[in-house]
């Protein structure tokens, strides 16, 4: 595989990742505000705040980051 394709599948995993994980903590968010007390939006923030992320915002940070030198990378060995 080319440095650009890498470079893609790692930005794209990167953006995957943190889409998964903010998806999670809401889901979860929601169904723990659901299950107690009903929908409202106070609820919802107290919520968001007691439940923590599934995993560190540095993963897909770290990936896209990853994804973007290798697309650059790419391109100045291209030339």
């Amino acid at each position: 595989m080319s440095k650009r394709g890498i470079g893609i599948f790692l930005l794209g995993f990167g953006i995957g990742a943190y889409i998964i994980r903010e998806s999670l903590h809401y889901i979860a968010a929601f169904s723990l505000t659901f299950k107690t007390t009903g929908i409202s939006n106070t609820m919802m923030e107290n919520n968001l705040s007691l439940i923590p992320p599934p995993f560190p915002i540095l993963i897909p940070l770290a990936l896209v980051v990853l994804g973007i030198f290798y697309l650059v990378w790419s391109e100045f060995e291209g030339k």
